[in-house]
């Protein structure tokens, strides 16, 4: 698989290029993932396309396109409802907290949570849609870094 990311500061064109890239690799025969880590989502116009968190086929001559935008705050709550069980064990296990201290901490927005629940997200949207390629339109400069 193929990883394109498009960084950069706000304004220089990041989801132009993404878009662009995606569209040819797609039209070049491949199959192509592209998405979106940037909260102020606006790939679904550079495509003509509604886009939401999960994959949507853009149309193409040839090969196969997909889009998506994702939402951070989605890709974490879904983490934390696949992990809650665990996270709770290990911190019932590893720590004096109690079963309410544990709730409240994983009610927690975290420094850097968004960001790795952004990073999985991209891993499981890689290989659901086992796409050839996968282009990313980033968040400004700041938010990547983070990511």
């Amino acid at each position: 698989m193929i990883l394109r990311a498009f960084g950069g500061k706000g304004g220089v064109g990041k989801t132009t290029l993404a878009a662009a890239a995606a569209l040819a690799a797609a039209e070049s025969g491949r199959h192509v993932l592209v998405l979106s880590t940037d909260p102020a989502h606006s790939l679904g116009d550079a495509l003509g396309a509604r886009l939401g968190p999960d994959p949507s086929r853009i149309p193409t001559r040839r090969g196969i396109l997909e889009a998506a935008e994702l939402q951070a705050s989605r890709a974490l709550s879904r983490f934390l409802d696949e992990h809650r069980t665990d996270l709770r064990t290990l911190a019932d296990r590893g720590t004096w907290l109690d079963a309410g201290d544990v709730d409240r901490l994983l009610g927690l927005t975290l420094p850097g949570a968004d960001e790795l629940a952004g990073l999985l997200e991209l891993s499981r949207l890689s290989l659901e849609t086992q796409a050839d390629e996968v282009v990313v339109d980033t968040a400004p400069t700041a938010h990547t870094l983070r990511l």
